[in-house]
């Protein structure tokens, strides 16, 4: 077994990802905009929204998420040269 000690000196960042794995984000989610897009008598399903609000909301986070940053779509850095 290796050393508590150890483990604590030599380990920096212990990452991951916790959306769909310990937080169940989707049911949540559900569960609050069913009523709403039932009072505005949306027929869809409301999973069905839930999935592309949340796919959107993450794309439209990575743009904003790359725009500060400066990064282009590329991944290059804004102020990294071009490939030669």
């Amino acid at each position: 077994m290796i050393d508590p000690q150890l483990l604590k000196s030599t380990i920096k960042v212990c990452m991951f990802d916790q959306y769909g794995t310990v937080v169940d984000m989707q049911t949540g989610l559900v569960e609050a905009a069913t009523p709403v897009l039932k009072a505005k008598n949306w027929p869809g399903n409301p999973n069905s929204f839930v999935i592309w609000w949340r796919r959107t909301h993450f794309e439209n986070s990575m743009i904003e998420r790359y725009a500060i940053a400066g990064i282009r779509r590329t991944g290059r850095s804004a102020s990294a040269p071009s490939p030669s």
